[in-house]
């Protein structure tokens, strides 16, 4: 976020002016309509669904699809299949469905344990903080290529634990949770993350700015990472 105001100074707020437009719009929405109901209703049947998946066993998948068919279901949803064919980037949804199977295809191959022993094999650096930081770049890098942060984290936290088994003076607790970190943040380019697609749409900034952002704090967070491994989290 500093890294951001250095960058690109925000504007002078009147806070008072904020707050009377969010009055004004909230008094403009007027009572809650129908459809409205019925959008709280299948979000909160969906949040409860994904919230007791444990009960049921249903997949995170097929409970997302679950609410999206809901919205167009005759009588209960809120428009027609047409509109939401319109209204809807099929090519970014099947961009980030592509990356979990791509994911699930890994680890059903067994294409996760052997990129692990391989690593295992080379990795000969007796210093465990060099291998951590290279294990933090390696997953920061890894990253750009996968959009989906949940298919991405089923790739390298096996892979992060299997390596942490094997560097000394680190639990591969710790080795987890620093790959974890690392691969959490899209830093670099817009796909990376649903918040840089948001913001990017409203043309305030330009991919070549969150590039130069981005290079400079996933920088500064890889090597918090390295640091607060070695030494802080192995205090406590």
């Amino acid at each position: 976020m500093g890294v951001i105001l250095i960058n690109v100074s925000p504007e002078s707020i009147d806070k008072k002016v904020i707050l009377g437009l969010i009055d004004e719009q909230i008094y403009k929405l007027g009572k809650i309509t129908l459809d409205e109901k019925k959008v709280i209703i299948i979000i909160g049947l969906t949040l409860l669904l994904w919230s007791t998946q444990q009960l049921h066993h249903l997949s995170i998948p097929l409970i997302g699809l679950l609410g999206a068919a809901l919205t167009f279901t005759p009588l209960i949803g809120v428009w027609k299949w047409d509109d939401a064919k319109k209204s809807i980037d099929w090519d970014m949804i099947l961009f980030f469905a592509s990356t979990i199977m791509v994911s699930g295809m890994l680890i059903n191959t067994g294409t996760v344990g052997m990129i692990a022993d391989i690593l295992v094999t080379n990795i000969s650096l007796e210093s465990s903080f060099a291998v951590l930081l290279i294990l933090v770049c390696c997953t920061a890098i890894l990253r750009i290529i996968f959009v989906n942060i949940l298919g991405f984290l089923t790739i390298v936290l096996p892979l992060a634990i299997t390596i942490g088994e094997t560097i000394p003076n680190l639990s591969p607790l710790l080795v987890t949770m620093a790959v974890f970190l690392a691969g959490i943040p899209g830093f670099l380019l817009i796909t990376q993350s649903p918040v840089h697609l948001i913001t990017y749409s409203y043309n305030y900034f330009t991919e070549k700015d969150l590039f130069k952002i981005g290079g400079v704090s996933m920088i500064i967070w890889s090597l918090i990472i390295v640091v607060t491994t070695s030494t802080y989290w192995k205090i406590i």
